[in-house]
């Protein structure tokens, strides 16, 4: 699985950004191995929602799950429109948010309550 963020460092240890397309770089994490792919965010700048191009981009690139701190609704509609998850994570190092998620601690996009399996 791809997992996307955005963070303001271009290494795992960056912090997760707020809101999604907001933090200086973009993570493209393989879920299994934890290889990455950093770029600096071209879509950073940019006004409003989560942006359009940037989401097709990620669905280009076969991202399945997208992580932040915060999604508002559109967004949820406009990642989700093209196959892509998201969840709402704590603004932790993209490194501590990963290894929570290998740990099956997540956050919900509705509620925000993370669920834990036991």
């Amino acid at each position: 699985m791809k997992i996307a963020l955005t963070t303001n460092g271009p290494t795992l240890d960056g912090e997760i950004a707020v809101r999604f397309g907001r933090g200086t770089y973009l993570l493209i994490v393989d879920h299994e191995t934890l290889s990455y792919r950093a770029a600096p965010n071209l879509y950073m700048t940019l006004r409003g929602e989560v942006q359009p191009a940037l989401a097709q981009s990620l669905a280009r690139q076969n991202v399945t799950l997208a992580l932040a701190g915060y999604w508002a609704p559109l967004d949820i509609k406009t990642m989700q429109s093209l196959g892509i998850s998201v969840r709402h994570t704590p603004r932790y190092s993209a490194r501590q948010v990963l290894a929570d998620l290998q740990a099956h601690a997540v956050r919900t996009p509705d509620l925000g309550t993370v669920v834990k399996a036991s």
